[in-house]
């Protein structure tokens, strides 16, 4: 039984000491300097419920975020799966302001901007001293959504 208690205190001394180092690797998001990004988008329900993607369901992101004028600018690569066949592709790109507020969990901040009349989320979490930012599109992607890395 001391043997097993042992064990017990190493095992949660271990998690609490990786919990405390990973915390410490979190960076607060940027407030000056520019990011460069790449994401791709999920869609994995789209095609069971029949949605009809009208110009397209996008396929990835590039773009930057601009922390200094809180500016963020995006190329959007579409398909449009729907016939005739083959699908076709379009790019649209796009530059909008963005607001910042708390992240949903520790270390992360999500920023909010419009696009076509449309509002967006991004949620952001700065990794490796702040030097990449993890991108995860928020609850407004109601069909699919976004993954990506910022690189300072």
């Amino acid at each position: 039984m001391r043997y097993m208690s042992k064990k017990i205190y190493q095992l949660l001394f271990g998690l609490a000491m990786s919990a405390a180092l990973s915390t410490q690797a979190l960076a607060a998001l940027p407030t000056t300097g520019t990011c460069g990004f790449v994401g791709n988008f999920s869609y994995p329900f789209t095609y069971l419920y029949g949605n009809n993607p009208g110009n397209g369901w996008g396929l990835n992101w590039l773009g930057t975020i601009n922390f200094s004028t809180s500016t963020i600018t995006i190329n959007v690569v579409f398909i449009d799966p729907v016939p005739p066949l083959p699908p076709r592709q379009s790019q649209q790109s796009y530059t909008a302001t963005f607001t910042t507020s708390s992240g949903p969990i520790t270390g992360a901040s999500t920023i909010t901007f419009s696009v076509n009349g449309g509002s967006l989320a991004l949620n952001l979490m700065p990794v490796n001293s702040g030097n990449t930012i993890l991108v995860q599109g928020g609850p407004v992607f109601s069909d699919g959504g976004f993954t990506g890395v910022c690189q300072m």
